[in-house]
């Protein structure tokens, strides 16, 4: 199993009709689907709830060949969103090969909360409130 992309979702997308972040992963023959989902679930929802991020969804889809991990959240911080899927995904490959994860989810969640913070855009959030409600 490999990491092949990860990236931003603007807006409606394959997976749903939301912003957020996916990583796309492929996997072998020998590689457990349902297993690494339930991993990255684990990963990803822990440190969404570190970061203040709980009332946010996550899914997967499966495709020939690997899988599409995705999190949704704000149009205002995508990037932070796409790094926040990655981390899931790094912890998630280093579970799986058994190996020490060395990466210490507080400080990791702060890291993310202070990358929030930095790209947080009130006006741009308040531009799509206004089209939404003008739909």
């Amino acid at each position: 199993m490999n990491k092949l992309d990860a990236r931003r979702l603007t807006g409606i997308n394959v997976i749903w009709h939301a912003p957020g972040a996916i990583v796309d992963v492929a996997l072998d023959e020998q590689d457990d689907a349902t297993q690494i989902c339930a991993v990255w679930q684990s990963n990803v929802r822990s440190l969404l709830e570190a970061v203040g991020w709980s009332h946010h969804k996550t899914t997967h889809h499966r495709f020939v060949g690997g899988l599409a991990l995705a999190i949704s959240a704000p149009i205002d911080a995508l990037y932070a969103a796409v790094e926040i899927a990655e981390w899931a995904w790094d912890v998630t490959e280093q579970t799986m090969a058994g190996t020490d994860t060395g990466k210490n989810l507080e400080s990791s969640a702060e890291h993310f909360r202070q990358m929030i913070r930095d790209e947080q855009n009130p006006e741009l959030i308040r531009l799509a409130e206004d089209a939404a409600r003008h739909q």
